[in-house]
């Protein structure tokens, strides 16, 4: 049958791809033909990751931008430790995870208390992450009419850092992730955008 995950989006020769998901989330994630798009199309939440990971070192600063089809069903953002098949109860943030999640950017503290800040509506964020150090930094971007209150002196399309974490855990290593679930046809797709 055809793939109901479309990407319009041409594969660069050398880019990150999600990764084919495995094991339970098989079934609810289905990827575009490219691999630069998951569909969350079953009704369990379930993740995909990148098949590629960031790891520690002197060079290791990259950027990559994902977008999302819809608010809601769907998150996406950076994580160590999150696994492709949620816990029971779905999705929780973790210390070393970053997620943007509806109109929210969502971690947790040190102490494992869940973080929030707003993130705007947007379906577009660009994510550069510093993992030059043992405490990952990532720094969020959308366009200022997103987060208007974020992007003094910037509108309309102009990018703007909305958000400047640092994990509360330490990382070796980082991946993109992506969550959601649908009605078991339909459902959200997030796509990721790392160049070469």
């Amino acid at each position: 049958p055809a793939s109901r995950c479309i990407d319009p989006v041409s594969a660069a020769t050398l880019t990150v791809k999600f990764a084919t998901p495995v094991a339970a989330a098989a079934s609810s994630v289905e990827l575009s033909s490219n691999g630069l798009s998951a569909c969350f199309l079953g009704t369990a939440q379930a993740a995909a990751k990148s098949d590629v990971a960031v790891a520690l070192g002197n060079d290791s600063f990259y950027y990559f931008e994902a977008t999302r089809s819809q608010l809601a069903g769907v998150a996406l953002g950076i994580s160590a430790s999150a696994e492709t098949v949620p816990p029971t109860g779905g999705f929780v943030p973790r210390a070393d995870t970053l997620v943007v999640s509806g109109e929210e950017l969502l971690t947790t503290d040190a102490a494992g208390a869940l973080v929030s800040n707003p993130a705007g509506s947007g379906s577009v964020f660009g994510f550069a992450v510093d993992l030059r150090s043992g405490y990952p930094v990532v720094s969020v971007i959308a366009p200022a009419s997103v987060k208007p209150s974020a992007c003094t002196g910037l509108a309309g399309s102009a990018p703007c850092v909305v958000l400047r974490w640092q994990s509360a855990a330490p990382a070796a290593a980082l991946s993109i992730y992506a969550w959601g679930s649908g009605d078991g046809t339909n459902g959200p797709r997030v796509s990721i955008n790392t160049g070469s």
